[in-house]
């Protein structure tokens, strides 16, 4: 009977500790993938709305996207016609993808982006770039009313470019 007893407290031990070593790996995100891990130069360029339209496959990764860049007095943005989902309502700016830049280059960042949308007919025209960084899908806070606050969907910018079309 004791032999039993016992068997049944190892298992139960055993049981606990294989749990607690496989609920990070089952139930937690995976890590953010790191600019300085990936080899930027291999990078395929995906089009936004595959991105857009698949945000848990895409979220945490460093990619090269091309898409449409814009602006307004609550932040920088990527959006496209072609791929408005909006999967939370209730978020304003959820058919949108909210910009941040890379802290060690944020200014350098900033500037390009400026010169960037200067070249723009209209102050709401989108001009197409091709941007490398790393896409987030999470719910905002909600706290301020940045375009951080107001979408799901968020992209770190590490590098920006205009898109030129070949051809």
């Amino acid at each position: 009977m004791k032999k039993r007893k016992y068997k049944c407290v190892l298992f139960i031990i055993a049981s606990a500790f294989l749990s607690g070593l496989l609920f990070p790996y089952f139930f937690l995100p995976a890590p953010d993938e790191r600019f300085e891990a990936v080899d930027l130069a291999s990078l395929s360029i995906l089009d936004y709305c595959a991105i857009k339209n698949d945000p848990s496959k895409y979220s945490g990764k460093v990619l090269k996207v091309r898409a449409p860049l814009g602006d307004f007095m609550h932040g920088a943005f990527f959006e496209d016609s072609r791929c408005q989902n909006q999967i939370y309502p209730e978020l304003t700016d959820d058919r949108r993808t909210a910009l941040s830049f890379y802290e060690p280059n944020s200014e350098e960042l900033h500037a390009v982006l400026q010169q960037i949308l200067k070249n723009r007919k209209q102050i709401w025209e989108t001009m197409p770039v091709v941007a490398i960084g790393r896409f987030k899908w999470e719910y905002p806070r909600r706290s301020t009313d940045h375009i951080k606050e107001r979408t799901s969907f968020h992209f770190e910018v590490y590098s920006v470019a205009p898109f030129e079309q070949s051809g």
